[in-house]
């Protein structure tokens, strides 16, 4: 699905809105704000149910493994979101769990506030260009060739 042209120009002209990390909305005053950080990851939410995607989200984390995404949304592919306040850091575990994600051909995503007008793209089925097809492959190559060098360190291999 297709965004209209009609939504896409009101979304880029909200301040502070980021596509591909670079600000194309007035940069003079700050992204939308959401309360926290729970309100935010409810409008992804909302935005996914919005579009036919099914989620996950490990409400009581305590027993679970440190470092999951979030989310976990399905349809017709399956992707992660780390949903994060725009001043979140990713802790080192989050990021070890998305590298890993990524390099075993996940599509993973760091969301924050600023990146509303990504989420709605790549929710609403917006595919990739070649050139970020491309991109997100040499990503992944990158990835598994560290994760490989790391691995053989540890093992002296």
């Amino acid at each position: 699905m297709k965004l209209s042209p009609e939504l896409e120009s009101r979304i880029l002209a909200m301040p502070g809105v980021r596509v591909n990390g670079r600000a194309v909305g007035p940069v003079q005053t700050p992204a939308p704000e959401f309360e926290s950080e729970k309100d935010f990851q409810s409008w992804v939410i909302e935005q996914a149910e919005s579009n036919g995607w099914d989620w996950y989200h490990t409400f009581n984390s305590k027993r679970s493994k440190s470092g999951y995404p979030d989310l976990m949304m399905w349809r017709e592919r399956v992707l992660f979101a780390e949903v994060k306040s725009e001043d979140g850091v990713v802790s080192a575990t989050q990021a070890n769990v998305i590298d890993d994600l990524r390099a075993a051909g996940a599509e993973v995503y760091v969301w924050r506030p600023s990146d509303m007008l990504e989420v709605v793209r790549v929710l609403a089925g917006r595919p990739r260009t070649a050139r970020e097809w491309m991109l997100a492959l040499a990503e992944r190559i990158e990835i598994q060739s560290r994760l490989l060098s790391q691995r053989a360190e540890r093992t002296g291999a």
